[in-house]
């Protein structure tokens, strides 16, 4: 199967949502509530304060260095106009395998670059844990732009 790894740049920098939207504002009573919960710990906590005192809301050279390093053809997509704000859930393993027991040709894997930074440690841990485990069972790594060249050309063979 293939695998293609995708990351949505939504954000850029804290100060382009000083004063126009709620996203700074969410972000700092979301870490809270993770931290009251035990979600997280008080020191991610802290780093996600830092982050933001430093104007610091994407992490795409880290992730275009780590993906390089494991030999990942990521995807960037970056959000042009403003949105619902939508909410994700991280995925479990037993999703992959239920991919390949059903003969998908493709999986694809969404990754918000914002959350490859060690203050959102249960996130980058996750997407690190995430490649080595695709690795390891020998998924191929791949991009939009070939798997459409490919799907293109099996469609002209069938003519």
């Amino acid at each position: 199967m293939k695998v293609i790894v995708s990351h949505d740049i939504d954000h850029i920098s804290v100060t382009e949502h000083l004063l126009k939207d709620l996203i700074i504002p969410k972000h700092i009573v979301r870490s809270h509530l993770e931290w009251m919960n035990g979600k997280i710990s008080f020191q991610e906590m802290m780093c996600r304060f830092q982050e933001l005192m430093k104007n610091k809301f994407n992490n795409v050279a880290e992730l275009i260095a780590y993906n390089s390093a494991h030999v990942v053809n990521g995807t960037f997509f970056i959000g042009v106009k403003n949105g619902i704000g939508l909410s994700y859930s991280i995925a479990q393993a037993q999703a992959i395998d239920k991919c390949v027991d059903l003969k998908l040709s493709h999986l694809v894997v969404d990754f918000h670059n914002h959350y490859f930074s060690k203050s959102f440690k249960t996130w980058l841990d996750w997407y690190c844990w995430l490649i080595e485990y695709l690795k390891q069972n020998q998924f191929v790594f791949s991009d939009y732009s070939s798997e459409i060249k490919s799907l293109n050309a099996l469609r002209l063979q069938s003519f």
